[in-house]
């Protein structure tokens, strides 16, 4: 049922010009928070409206004042690099490729659709590399004393 609210929610929000990016990270966040009934998209949903009435103000605000903030939620984040299994191809190549293509391109969206190429690209590469070195040594693993 979640899902089927996710992708209404999604289709609405693109219609109002919504990324579909923001709405998953927003159905997810609040599911991970136990908000499993409808009544909590409700009362988001309901915040979301109110501040429709104060994007004048907050589009007031100058770009170079939000950098800031950027930057300890930048912080923030870099919290969990020490959780990251950098001895691991598959996870290191696309976690460090998020932390450098974060701030160069300045889009979520664009952000994660060379993360999904990265990772489709690595994976193709390291099962061509595998494929490669069992060939290399003459057979598959069974094989082998």
């Amino acid at each position: 049922m979640a899902y089927i609210v996710d992708a209404a929610g999604t289709i609405v929000g693109s219609a109002l010009g919504v990324t579909t990016t923001a709405t998953f990270v927003e159905s997810s966040a609040g599911m991970r928070e136990g908000g499993r009934t409808g009544l909590t998209a409700v009362i988001i949903g309901l915040f979301f409206f109110l501040s429709l009435f104060f994007t004048p103000l907050f589009s007031s605000v100058p770009p170079w004042a939000i950098g800031p903030s950027l930057v300890m939620v930048g912080v923030m984040m870099m919290k969990v690099v020490k959780d990251i299994d950098w001895t691991n191809i598959k996870e290191a190549v696309p976690a460090f490729a998020i932390m450098l293509l974060m701030p160069l391109t300045y889009s979520m969206y664009q952000m994660g659709l060379l993360l999904v190429l990265d990772f489709m690209f690595l994976l193709v590469f390291l099962t061509m590399l595998h494929c490669k070195y069992h060939k290399l040594v003459g057979g598959n693993e069974k094989n082998r004393d």
